[in-house]
């Protein structure tokens, strides 16, 4: 059972670490009421803001310690490409008529949890 939480969920991004319990249920085919998590501890900065948490997940009655690492995607910009149709007049009609135009846009700010060990 370690081998397929570990292989299945493994540094993935959950948005809460209680989102866990019910993506394994869905992916083992176990009933969610099988499936239990609780908090043990939370690693602070000195800004009072989670940066770790570990978990204890007891799956059909047997127990694993889960450690969950918080991340923060800050703002930025990025170039996305976009196909445009181009405006043609009449007397163009071998032309392309679409056009790649980079449009830059901002990213927003996101936070996550991110699976960094199971162990028994």
């Amino acid at each position: 059972m370690l081998k397929k939480l570990q292989t299945l969920f493994l540094y993935c991004v959950f948005n809460n670490p209680e989102y866990l319990k019910g993506e394994i249920a869905k992916h083992l085919e176990i009933p969610e009421e099988d499936i239990q998590i609780t908090k043990d501890k939370e690693g602070i900065d000195e800004n009072e803001n989670p940066i770790y948490a570990v978990y204890t997940l007891v799956v059909e009655g047997k127990k694993y310690a889960t450690r969950f690492d918080k991340k923060v995607r800050n703002v930025e910009k990025v170039k996305v490409p976009k196909l445009v149709k181009k405006e043609k007049k009449w007397w163009q009609i071998e032309d392309d008529e679409l056009e790649v135009v980079v449009e830059e846009k901002e990213t927003k700010e996101m936070k996550y949890w991110v699976l960094s060990s199971i162990t028994c």
